[in-house]
């Protein structure tokens, strides 16, 4: 009987300590090109030790009509909190590779250029979130 009363109590406290836990989320910054073009991405992170370390790369190739994962951050927290698509960087532009007269007509700097999702909904709001931006013939010039 005792046994039991223990399980139990085990059980109980199990219970509430994973309730108390914080949530887990990942967060990656994906550029998309559906464009005809290749392109190149620049990053300048953040001069100060930080969030600019995230970068995988200062500079990526992406070719026409792929994507690229830029940017990646896993650990405690919340998917709402990656909601503003902060670009944590000093400057992310793009390139055409090869012309030299065409660029695109977007300013990767421009938090309202990436669109949020959250692509898997875990405990207490964590889970697996995105921005992500898309580039199209229409945007060069």
């Amino acid at each position: 009987m005792r046994t039991n009363k223990l399980l139990i109590l085990f059980f109980a406290l199990f219970t509430i300590i994973l309730t108390s836990c914080d949530p887990g989320v990942k967060y990656t910054k994906v550029v998309q090109n559906d464009s005809d073009f290749d392109i190149t991405v620049y990053i300048f992170p953040e001069s100060k030790v930080g969030d600019g370390s995230f970068y995988k790369f200062d500079t990526i190739r992406i070719n026409n009509h792929t994507e690229a994962s830029v940017y990646e951050l896993s650990g405690l927290g919340q998917t709402f909190e990656y909601e503003d698509c902060n670009t944590y960087a000093d400057s992310i532009f793009a390139r055409v590779i090869g012309i030299d007269t065409l660029d695109y007509d977007i300013n990767l700097n421009n938090k309202s250029k990436w669109v949020f999702s959250v692509l898997d909904k875990t405990f207490k709001e964590g889970g697996t979130c995105e921005c992500r931006v898309r580039i199209t013939n229409d945007m060069i010039k």
